[in-house]
């Protein structure tokens, strides 16, 4: 997991990135991580998660998160429509091509561990950066150690 690139990334976002995604309905993890509970917790949480049973590993057991909770603590938008990965054959090959121009990959996607200083770096197009940011928090903090490269196929559904 990249989280240490996570939390750094979220650090160094400029007034203009920060905005972005507060408009996007996902500030509520920017707040946490940043102003509402001590980074050292903030750390330790994300990093006892367990992205398969929706819960952090704790000594004694499991504390089991839902979506209710998740909206209620961070704020993050919970619409009325359930988001899957797609499927290999569900790609849009225009905007698979365009992911991979992008992050300069042949197959794949990018090197989850180079993401973090890559989007500070790169700026630019304000929708490209929303997109990269959304699955980087994706990938991070809730797929967990499953890839070492983000997956373009949760990148599409916010095109």
């Amino acid at each position: 997991m990249a989280l240490g690139g996570f939390l750094t990334l979220v650090e160094r976002l400029d007034y203009d990135q920060w905005s972005a995604i507060m408009h996007t309905g996902f500030g509520g993890i920017l707040l946490v991580i940043t102003k509402l509970i001590p980074k050292k917790l903030a750390r330790w949480l994300l990093e006892k998660y367990d992205p398969w049973d929706n819960s952090p590993n704790l000594t004694n057991g499991k504390l089991l998160i839902d979506e209710e909770d998740v909206y209620a603590t961070l704020g993050l938008p919970m619409g009325e429509h359930e988001i899957m990965e797609g499927q290999s054959s569900d790609v849009d090959i225009e905007f698979l091509k365009l992911w991979r121009r992008r992050w300069n990959v042949k197959r794949a996607g990018p090197p989850i561990g180079t993401m973090d200083k890559v989007i500070l770096e790169r700026g630019g197009d304000e929708h490209d950066f929303i997109t990269d940011f959304i699955t980087y928090a994706i990938f991070t903090c809730i797929v967990g150690n499953a890839n070492d490269t983000c997956h373009f196929r949760i990148s599409s559904l916010s095109n």
